[in-house]
Protein backbone atom coordinates (compact mmCIF):
# COMPACT_ATOMS: atom_id res chain seq x y z
CA UNK A 1 0.00 0.00 0.00
CA UNK A 2 2.46 2.18 0.67
CA UNK A 3 4.65 1.79 -2.42
CA UNK A 4 0.95 2.05 -4.31
CA UNK A 5 0.64 5.84 -2.98
CA UNK A 6 4.01 6.72 -3.48
CA UNK A 7 4.03 5.93 -6.98
CA UNK A 8 0.53 7.80 -7.45
CA UNK A 9 1.89 10.45 -5.73
CA UNK A 10 4.61 10.29 -8.19
CA UNK A 11 2.54 10.56 -11.17
CA UNK A 12 0.57 13.69 -9.58
CA UNK A 13 3.27 15.38 -9.23
CA UNK A 14 4.90 14.31 -12.40
CA UNK A 15 1.05 15.66 -14.04
CA UNK A 16 1.69 19.02 -12.69
CA UNK A 17 4.96 19.70 -13.62
CA UNK A 18 4.63 18.40 -17.36
CA UNK A 19 0.76 18.53 -18.30
CA UNK A 20 0.29 15.22 -19.82
CA UNK A 21 1.91 11.68 -18.38
CA UNK A 22 2.35 8.85 -20.88
CA UNK A 23 2.72 5.50 -20.65
CA UNK A 24 2.56 2.60 -22.93
CA UNK A 25 -1.22 2.04 -23.35
CA UNK A 26 -2.76 5.16 -21.73
CA UNK A 27 -1.70 8.55 -20.75
CA UNK A 28 -2.74 10.75 -18.00
CA UNK A 29 -4.34 14.63 -18.39
CA UNK A 30 -4.19 17.22 -16.22
CA UNK A 31 -6.77 19.65 -16.63
CA UNK A 32 -6.73 22.64 -14.39
CA UNK A 33 -9.42 25.28 -13.49
CA UNK A 34 -9.86 27.62 -16.65
CA UNK A 35 -9.52 27.42 -20.37
CA UNK A 36 -7.27 24.52 -21.29
CA UNK A 37 -5.50 24.07 -24.52
CA UNK A 38 -5.48 20.65 -25.25
CA UNK A 39 -4.93 17.82 -27.76
CA UNK A 40 -5.85 14.63 -27.59
CA UNK A 41 -3.11 11.83 -29.10
CA UNK A 42 -4.69 8.84 -27.17
CA UNK A 43 -8.28 7.91 -28.22
CA UNK A 44 -10.18 4.39 -28.70
CA UNK A 45 -10.36 4.38 -32.91
CA UNK A 46 -8.24 3.75 -35.45
CA UNK A 47 -5.38 6.20 -37.14
CA UNK A 48 -6.78 9.85 -36.79
CA UNK A 49 -10.55 8.39 -37.33
CA UNK A 50 -12.86 11.29 -35.45
CA UNK A 51 -14.50 9.86 -32.22
CA UNK A 52 -17.31 11.45 -30.79
CA UNK A 53 -16.92 14.12 -27.99
CA UNK A 54 -19.21 13.67 -25.29
CA UNK A 55 -17.69 10.24 -25.26
CA UNK A 56 -14.28 11.01 -24.79
CA UNK A 57 -16.03 14.51 -22.44
CA UNK A 58 -17.95 11.88 -20.19
CA UNK A 59 -14.34 10.66 -19.10
CA UNK A 60 -15.06 13.29 -16.49
CA UNK A 61 -15.86 12.13 -13.35
CA UNK A 62 -18.48 12.44 -11.87
CA UNK A 63 -19.39 14.67 -14.84
CA UNK A 64 -23.32 15.31 -13.26
CA UNK A 65 -21.18 17.51 -10.87
CA UNK A 66 -19.72 19.49 -13.12
CA UNK A 67 -22.29 22.42 -13.48
CA UNK A 68 -20.77 24.22 -16.88
CA UNK A 69 -18.50 22.86 -19.81
CA UNK A 70 -17.10 24.39 -23.07
CA UNK A 71 -15.45 22.98 -26.02
CA UNK A 72 -14.15 25.10 -28.53
CA UNK A 73 -12.78 23.78 -32.26
CA UNK A 74 -11.70 25.76 -35.05
CA UNK A 75 -13.87 28.09 -37.24
CA UNK A 76 -16.32 29.24 -33.96
CA UNK A 77 -17.41 25.80 -33.64
CA UNK A 78 -17.69 24.38 -30.34
CA UNK A 79 -19.89 22.21 -27.84
CA UNK A 80 -21.25 22.54 -24.37
CA UNK A 81 -22.55 20.62 -21.24
CA UNK A 82 -24.75 22.55 -18.61
CA UNK A 83 -26.85 20.85 -16.33
CA UNK A 84 -27.02 16.97 -18.16
CA UNK A 85 -27.52 18.21 -21.56
CA UNK A 86 -24.95 18.44 -24.48
CA UNK A 87 -25.53 21.30 -27.61
CA UNK A 88 -23.09 21.08 -30.27
CA UNK A 89 -22.57 24.30 -32.30
CA UNK A 90 -20.65 22.69 -35.36
CA UNK A 91 -18.60 20.18 -32.89
CA UNK A 92 -19.41 17.00 -32.97
CA UNK A 93 -16.35 14.86 -33.13
CA UNK A 94 -12.72 15.04 -32.12
CA UNK A 95 -9.31 14.16 -33.73
CA UNK A 96 -5.64 13.88 -32.08
CA UNK A 97 -4.28 16.14 -34.66
CA UNK A 98 -6.58 19.24 -33.97
CA UNK A 99 -6.51 21.33 -30.89
CA UNK A 100 -8.95 22.67 -28.68
CA UNK A 101 -9.92 24.96 -25.75
CA UNK A 102 -11.71 23.32 -23.16
CA UNK A 103 -13.12 24.99 -20.18
CA UNK A 104 -15.06 23.17 -17.26
CA UNK A 105 -16.45 24.71 -14.09
CA UNK A 106 -14.15 22.74 -11.52
CA UNK A 107 -12.33 24.69 -8.45
CA UNK A 108 -9.02 21.74 -8.43
CA UNK A 109 -7.39 20.17 -11.06
CA UNK A 110 -8.67 17.06 -12.33
CA UNK A 111 -6.71 13.81 -13.68
CA UNK A 112 -8.07 11.99 -17.02
CA UNK A 113 -6.52 8.69 -18.03
CA UNK A 114 -6.72 8.03 -21.69
CA UNK A 115 -6.93 4.65 -23.21
CA UNK A 116 -6.25 3.38 -26.72
CA UNK A 117 -3.93 3.83 -29.72
CA UNK A 118 -1.71 7.58 -29.97
CA UNK A 119 -1.40 8.90 -33.20
CA UNK A 120 1.91 7.79 -34.96
CA UNK A 121 4.59 10.29 -34.73
CA UNK A 122 4.45 11.11 -38.77
CA UNK A 123 1.03 11.85 -38.98
CA UNK A 124 0.31 13.97 -42.01
CA UNK A 125 -1.43 17.59 -41.22
CA UNK A 126 -2.66 20.08 -43.65
CA UNK A 127 -1.30 23.81 -42.65
CA UNK A 128 -3.30 26.27 -44.62
CA UNK A 129 -1.39 29.74 -44.99
CA UNK A 130 -2.52 33.25 -44.05
CA UNK A 131 -5.07 31.32 -41.71
CA UNK A 132 -5.66 30.25 -37.63
CA UNK A 133 -4.69 26.34 -37.80
CA UNK A 134 -5.88 24.73 -34.09
CA UNK A 135 -3.64 22.14 -34.27
CA UNK A 136 -2.47 19.51 -31.70
CA UNK A 137 1.11 18.74 -30.15
CA UNK A 138 1.67 14.17 -30.31
CA UNK A 139 5.23 13.62 -30.25
CA UNK A 140 5.78 12.10 -26.71
CA UNK A 141 8.30 14.39 -26.00
CA UNK A 142 9.33 18.20 -24.77
CA UNK A 143 11.22 20.27 -27.36
CA UNK A 144 11.53 23.42 -28.64
CA UNK A 145 9.03 24.80 -31.58
CA UNK A 146 12.04 25.72 -34.11
CA UNK A 147 12.95 22.34 -34.02
CA UNK A 148 9.60 20.56 -33.87
CA UNK A 149 8.02 22.42 -37.06
CA UNK A 150 11.92 21.26 -38.54
CA UNK A 151 11.93 22.31 -42.34
CA UNK A 152 8.98 23.89 -41.94
CA UNK A 153 10.15 26.78 -39.29
CA UNK A 154 10.91 29.71 -42.19
CA UNK A 155 7.18 29.43 -42.77
CA UNK A 156 5.73 30.20 -39.13
CA UNK A 157 4.58 33.59 -38.66
CA UNK A 158 3.06 32.80 -34.93
CA UNK A 159 2.40 30.21 -32.41
CA UNK A 160 -0.53 30.99 -29.43
CA UNK A 161 0.01 28.85 -26.81
CA UNK A 162 -2.55 28.88 -23.54
CA UNK A 163 -0.24 31.38 -21.94
CA UNK A 164 2.48 32.54 -24.16
CA UNK A 165 2.57 33.48 -27.92
CA UNK A 166 5.39 33.28 -30.14
CA UNK A 167 6.02 35.73 -33.40
CA UNK A 168 8.35 35.12 -36.19
CA UNK A 169 10.98 38.38 -35.66
CA UNK A 170 10.57 41.42 -38.40
CA UNK A 171 8.47 39.14 -40.24
CA UNK A 172 7.26 41.31 -43.63
CA UNK A 173 7.72 44.22 -41.15
CA UNK A 174 10.05 45.75 -44.59
CA UNK A 175 7.70 45.19 -46.93
CA UNK A 176 4.98 47.08 -45.55
CA UNK A 177 7.53 50.14 -44.55
CA UNK A 178 8.17 49.35 -41.01
CA UNK A 179 10.81 49.24 -38.77
CA UNK A 180 11.96 46.66 -36.07
CA UNK A 181 12.57 47.38 -32.82
CA UNK A 182 14.87 44.23 -32.83
CA UNK A 183 14.55 40.87 -30.18
CA UNK A 184 11.68 41.21 -27.95
CA UNK A 185 10.34 38.72 -25.82
CA UNK A 186 7.69 37.63 -28.08
CA UNK A 187 10.92 36.66 -30.41
CA UNK A 188 11.43 33.90 -28.01
CA UNK A 189 12.01 30.30 -28.97
CA UNK A 190 9.56 28.11 -26.12
CA UNK A 191 8.61 24.53 -25.91
CA UNK A 192 6.23 22.43 -27.34
CA UNK A 193 4.31 19.86 -24.77
CA UNK A 194 2.83 16.85 -25.08
CA UNK A 195 -1.31 16.56 -25.69
CA UNK A 196 -1.21 20.67 -26.05
CA UNK A 197 -3.31 22.71 -28.38
CA UNK A 198 -1.74 25.66 -30.47
CA UNK A 199 -2.62 27.88 -32.70
CA UNK A 200 -0.58 28.36 -35.56
CA UNK A 201 -0.24 30.49 -38.74
CA UNK A 202 2.11 30.15 -41.52
CA UNK A 203 3.16 32.11 -44.84
CA UNK A 204 1.88 29.47 -47.26
CA UNK A 205 -0.08 26.38 -47.19
CA UNK A 206 1.72 23.04 -45.70
CA UNK A 207 0.10 19.96 -47.29
CA UNK A 208 2.14 17.64 -45.78
CA UNK A 209 3.21 19.11 -42.43
CA UNK A 210 4.70 16.49 -40.01
CA UNK A 211 6.11 17.10 -36.79
CA UNK A 212 9.64 16.84 -36.87
CA UNK A 213 11.39 14.98 -33.96
CA UNK A 214 14.61 16.46 -32.96
CA UNK A 215 15.97 13.76 -31.08
CA UNK A 216 16.80 16.84 -28.49
CA UNK A 217 14.87 17.15 -25.21
CA UNK A 218 14.15 20.38 -23.78
CA UNK A 219 12.35 21.36 -19.89
CA UNK A 220 8.35 22.53 -19.55
CA UNK A 221 7.63 25.78 -20.13
CA UNK A 222 7.70 26.89 -16.74
CA UNK A 223 5.56 30.50 -16.05
CA UNK A 224 5.78 32.00 -12.59
CA UNK A 225 1.93 33.14 -11.46
CA UNK A 226 1.88 36.44 -10.27
CA UNK A 227 0.72 36.67 -6.99
CA UNK A 228 -0.08 40.59 -6.45
CA UNK A 229 -2.34 40.53 -9.43
CA UNK A 230 -5.27 38.56 -10.18
CA UNK A 231 -7.20 38.07 -13.35
CA UNK A 232 -8.83 35.36 -15.18
CA UNK A 233 -7.97 33.58 -18.46
CA UNK A 234 -10.32 33.39 -21.43
CA UNK A 235 -9.83 31.69 -24.65
CA UNK A 236 -8.90 35.13 -27.31
CA UNK A 237 -6.32 37.43 -26.16
CA UNK A 238 -3.86 40.34 -27.63
CA UNK A 239 0.07 40.15 -26.92
CA UNK A 240 1.90 43.57 -25.43
CA UNK A 241 5.54 43.47 -25.11
CA UNK A 242 6.38 45.77 -21.88
CA UNK A 243 10.50 46.84 -22.80
CA UNK A 244 13.09 49.32 -20.66
CA UNK A 245 11.28 48.42 -17.57
CA UNK A 246 12.77 50.03 -14.53
CA UNK A 247 14.81 48.66 -11.75
CA UNK A 248 12.84 46.59 -8.56
CA UNK A 249 9.39 45.91 -11.17
CA UNK A 250 8.43 42.52 -9.67
CA UNK A 251 5.40 42.63 -11.56
CA UNK A 252 3.27 43.89 -14.40
CA UNK A 253 -0.64 44.07 -14.71
CA UNK A 254 -2.72 45.05 -18.02
CA UNK A 255 -6.04 46.73 -17.35
CA UNK A 256 -9.08 46.85 -19.93
CA UNK A 257 -10.87 50.26 -17.90
CA UNK A 258 -11.14 49.03 -14.43
CA UNK A 259 -10.77 45.11 -14.96
CA UNK A 260 -7.30 43.11 -14.98
CA UNK A 261 -7.28 41.20 -17.71
CA UNK A 262 -3.78 40.02 -17.40
CA UNK A 263 -0.11 40.19 -15.67
CA UNK A 264 3.61 38.46 -15.81
CA UNK A 265 5.83 38.29 -13.25
CA UNK A 266 9.13 40.63 -14.40
CA UNK A 267 12.71 38.88 -14.43
CA UNK A 268 14.49 41.50 -16.53
CA UNK A 269 13.90 44.48 -18.58
CA UNK A 270 11.00 43.36 -20.81
CA UNK A 271 8.22 41.02 -20.19
CA UNK A 272 5.13 39.47 -22.43
CA UNK A 273 1.75 39.74 -21.21
CA UNK A 274 -1.17 38.22 -22.05
CA UNK A 275 -4.34 40.31 -22.58
CA UNK A 276 -7.39 37.35 -22.03
CA UNK A 277 -11.12 38.31 -23.29
CA UNK A 278 -13.98 36.88 -23.69
CA UNK A 279 -14.34 37.57 -27.49
CA UNK A 280 -11.96 38.98 -30.17
CA UNK A 281 -14.33 41.70 -30.19
CA UNK A 282 -13.81 43.29 -27.53
CA UNK A 283 -15.60 47.19 -27.70
CA UNK A 284 -13.78 50.45 -26.73
CA UNK A 285 -12.04 49.86 -23.58
CA UNK A 286 -9.50 52.17 -22.21
CA UNK A 287 -6.10 50.04 -21.69
CA UNK A 288 -3.76 50.84 -18.52
CA UNK A 289 -1.19 49.18 -16.84
CA UNK A 290 -0.32 48.89 -13.08
CA UNK A 291 3.59 47.90 -11.68
CA UNK A 292 4.44 46.38 -8.53
CA UNK A 293 7.52 46.97 -7.04
CA UNK A 294 9.95 44.30 -4.84
CA UNK A 295 9.35 47.27 -2.37
CA UNK A 296 5.61 46.74 -1.55
CA UNK A 297 3.96 49.64 -3.73
CA UNK A 298 1.59 49.68 -6.18
CA UNK A 299 1.80 52.24 -9.22
CA UNK A 300 -1.08 52.84 -11.71
CA UNK A 301 0.34 53.65 -15.07
CA UNK A 302 -2.09 55.46 -17.35
CA UNK A 303 0.60 57.23 -19.65
CA UNK A 304 2.68 55.57 -21.42
CA UNK A 305 4.20 55.31 -24.82
CA UNK A 306 3.58 52.89 -27.75
CA UNK A 307 6.32 51.76 -30.46
CA UNK A 308 5.16 53.20 -33.62
CA UNK A 309 6.35 50.07 -36.54
CA UNK A 310 6.33 52.96 -39.36
CA UNK A 311 8.33 55.73 -37.56
CA UNK A 312 10.85 53.09 -35.12
CA UNK A 313 9.87 55.36 -32.28
CA UNK A 314 7.64 55.33 -29.09
CA UNK A 315 5.20 57.64 -29.21
CA UNK A 316 2.89 58.87 -26.32
CA UNK A 317 -0.41 57.66 -26.63
CA UNK A 318 -3.37 55.15 -25.53
CA UNK A 319 -4.79 52.55 -26.98
CA UNK A 320 -8.17 50.90 -27.18
CA UNK A 321 -8.98 47.16 -26.20
CA UNK A 322 -9.17 45.09 -29.38
CA UNK A 323 -7.71 47.26 -31.69
CA UNK A 324 -4.66 45.43 -32.41
CA UNK A 325 -3.25 41.93 -31.61
CA UNK A 326 -0.18 42.93 -31.11
CA UNK A 327 1.88 46.05 -29.51
CA UNK A 328 4.86 47.28 -28.00
CA UNK A 329 4.92 49.42 -25.03
CA UNK A 330 7.42 51.25 -22.69
CA UNK A 331 6.55 53.13 -19.60
CA UNK A 332 9.66 55.57 -19.92
CA UNK A 333 10.52 56.69 -23.24
CA UNK A 334 14.14 57.30 -22.24
CA UNK A 335 15.68 54.09 -24.38
CA UNK A 336 19.18 54.78 -23.17
CA UNK A 337 20.59 51.94 -21.82
CA UNK A 338 23.24 50.72 -19.59
CA UNK A 339 25.81 48.27 -20.60
CA UNK A 340 27.15 45.74 -17.79
CA UNK A 341 31.29 46.63 -17.64
CA UNK A 342 31.54 42.11 -17.72
CA UNK A 343 29.28 39.79 -19.40
CA UNK A 344 29.58 36.10 -19.90
CA UNK A 345 28.79 34.48 -23.22
CA UNK A 346 28.33 30.72 -23.56
CA UNK A 347 27.81 30.20 -26.99
CA UNK A 348 26.52 27.00 -28.23
CA UNK A 349 26.52 27.53 -31.86
CA UNK A 350 28.85 24.33 -33.87
CA UNK A 351 30.61 26.11 -36.72
CA UNK A 352 28.21 24.08 -39.39
CA UNK A 353 24.68 23.64 -39.97
CA UNK A 354 22.90 22.35 -36.85
CA UNK A 355 22.01 18.70 -37.36
CA UNK A 356 18.35 18.21 -38.78
CA UNK A 357 18.05 21.86 -38.59
CA UNK A 358 17.19 23.74 -42.24
CA UNK A 359 18.62 27.11 -41.38
CA UNK A 360 21.36 27.58 -38.06
CA UNK A 361 20.74 27.81 -35.15
CA UNK A 362 22.59 30.33 -33.03
CA UNK A 363 22.08 29.52 -29.10
CA UNK A 364 23.87 31.58 -26.23
CA UNK A 365 23.81 32.14 -22.85
CA UNK A 366 24.22 35.57 -21.05
CA UNK A 367 25.05 36.18 -17.18
CA UNK A 368 24.10 39.19 -16.80
CA UNK A 369 20.86 41.48 -18.90
CA UNK A 370 22.81 43.56 -21.23
CA UNK A 371 22.60 45.23 -24.82
CA UNK A 372 22.90 42.19 -27.14
CA UNK A 373 23.61 42.50 -31.01
CA UNK A 374 23.61 39.53 -33.51
CA UNK A 375 24.29 39.78 -36.89
CA UNK A 376 25.32 37.89 -40.03
CA UNK A 377 28.26 38.97 -42.85
CA UNK A 378 28.80 37.09 -45.80
CA UNK A 379 32.45 35.91 -46.59
CA UNK A 380 33.46 39.13 -47.90
CA UNK A 381 32.59 40.64 -44.89
CA UNK A 382 29.87 42.24 -45.60
CA UNK A 383 27.23 43.06 -43.13
CA UNK A 384 23.40 41.07 -44.77
CA UNK A 385 21.36 40.37 -41.71
CA UNK A 386 20.69 42.08 -38.30
CA UNK A 387 19.18 39.61 -36.24
CA UNK A 388 18.87 40.74 -32.91
CA UNK A 389 19.48 44.01 -31.20
CA UNK A 390 18.16 45.12 -27.87
CA UNK A 391 18.91 44.74 -24.17
CA UNK A 392 18.18 41.30 -23.31
CA UNK A 393 17.48 39.52 -20.15
CA UNK A 394 19.98 37.03 -18.52
CA UNK A 395 19.44 33.63 -19.09
CA UNK A 396 19.65 30.94 -22.33
CA UNK A 397 18.45 32.10 -25.93
CA UNK A 398 18.32 31.07 -29.27
CA UNK A 399 17.74 32.76 -32.24
CA UNK A 400 17.31 31.19 -36.18
CA UNK A 401 18.38 32.66 -38.90
CA UNK A 402 16.19 32.20 -41.70
CA UNK A 403 18.47 32.65 -44.79
CA UNK A 404 17.37 36.14 -45.74
CA UNK A 405 18.84 39.63 -45.50
CA UNK A 406 17.94 42.97 -44.07
CA UNK A 407 15.80 42.81 -47.46
CA UNK A 408 13.90 39.92 -46.34
CA UNK A 409 15.81 38.50 -50.27
CA UNK A 410 16.37 35.06 -50.01
CA UNK A 411 20.44 33.74 -50.03
CA UNK A 412 22.07 31.37 -51.59
CA UNK A 413 23.60 28.38 -49.72
CA UNK A 414 27.17 28.65 -48.54
CA UNK A 415 29.56 29.78 -45.66
CA UNK A 416 28.64 33.00 -43.91
CA UNK A 417 29.74 34.33 -40.52
CA UNK A 418 27.67 35.41 -37.61
CA UNK A 419 29.15 38.03 -34.39
CA UNK A 420 27.81 38.29 -31.16
CA UNK A 421 28.03 41.25 -28.82
CA UNK A 422 27.27 41.22 -25.43
CA UNK A 423 28.50 44.20 -23.64
CA UNK A 424 32.25 44.46 -23.78
CA UNK A 425 32.22 40.61 -25.19
CA UNK A 426 32.79 39.56 -28.96
CA UNK A 427 32.35 35.80 -30.75
CA UNK A 428 32.89 35.79 -34.39
CA UNK A 429 31.70 32.27 -35.77
CA UNK A 430 31.00 30.40 -39.49
CA UNK A 431 28.19 28.58 -39.97
CA UNK A 432 26.69 27.00 -43.44
CA UNK A 433 23.61 27.37 -44.71
CA UNK A 434 22.05 24.31 -46.73
CA UNK A 435 18.27 24.00 -47.73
Amino acid sequence: MKIRLILILSILFYSIAFCDVIHSNYDIKVIHKGWNWVSFPRLSREGNEPVFADSILLKIKPLNNIFDLILKGADGSYLTYNCGEWNFFGLRHITSTAGYKLNISITDSIYLSFYGNRIEPDTQLYLSGNRRNWIGYFLPKTQYCDEAFGKYWDKVISIQAEDWCYLRPMYNFEKRGYKSIGFLPSNKIRPLEYGRGYVVVVSEDIPDFRWWNSNKLCKSNKKHKPQIFNYKDYFAYEIFDIVNIEQGVSEIAIYRDTTCVGASVVDGSSVQIISYAKSSKIGNQNISFAISHTAGDIRKINNYYVYDFKSGEFIHKNIMAGHQKYAIITMNKNTNINIPSKTYINDNCNESKIQNSTFPTITYELTDDCLVELSVYDIKGNKIRTLVKNRITKGEWKTIWDGRDDNSKRLGNGIYFYKLSAGKKRIIKKMLLMR
